[in-house]
């Protein structure tokens, strides 16, 4: 039985796809996981820098 060009199309369009969707895959979520560790750091920050200027106003204040 001979196979329908159509056929070997698809099958060879879904063989390249796969690779194609799996790499992308993993750049999202690898960009995700970067973005999500910056704006947890970018947080972190703001809440030292918050607490550090308390720390001053209340030295200030105590002198």
């Amino acid at each position: 039985m001979r196979e329908i060009p159509d056929r070997r199309r698809a099958e060879r369009f879904a063989a390249t796809m796969v690779p194609v969707a799996i790499l992308g895959t993993v750049a999202i979520v690898t960009l995700a996981s970067f973005a999500g560790g910056t704006i947890a750091l970018d947080e972190k920050r703001r809440q030292d820098d918050r607490a550090d200027s308390r720390a001053e106003e209340q030295r200030l204040d105590n002198d």
